[in-house]
């Protein structure tokens, strides 16, 4: 993050793209900038997901209501080695 000084509320959606479906929302703590000169890095935790069917999903960040940043992907379905 860059350009930013404030306090800042952070939510991120996971969505399934194919249908715009909400899978799960995270919000997380507040994160305090404190100078807009400085670059802020900040890291998020993603536990174990069940995606419900293979198509494509994104992840949206929104800061205070406002989509920041997005990154989609494809989940595919596959079949466990043999032997397994």
């Amino acid at each position: 993050m860059t350009d930013a000084e404030g306090t800042y509320h952070f939510d991120i959606n996971l969505m399934y793209v194919n249908t715009d479906q909400l899978i799960c929302r995270a919000s997380l703590p507040n994160i305090v900038i404190g100078d807009r000169l400085q670059i802020s890095d900040f890291g998020i935790n993603i536990p174990a997901l069940l995606f419900p069917v293979p198509g494509r999903y994104e992840f949206r960040l929104r800061m205070d209501g406002h989509m920041v940043a997005q990154k989609d992907f494809n989940v595919i379905q596959s079949s466990p080695p043999p032997g397994a």
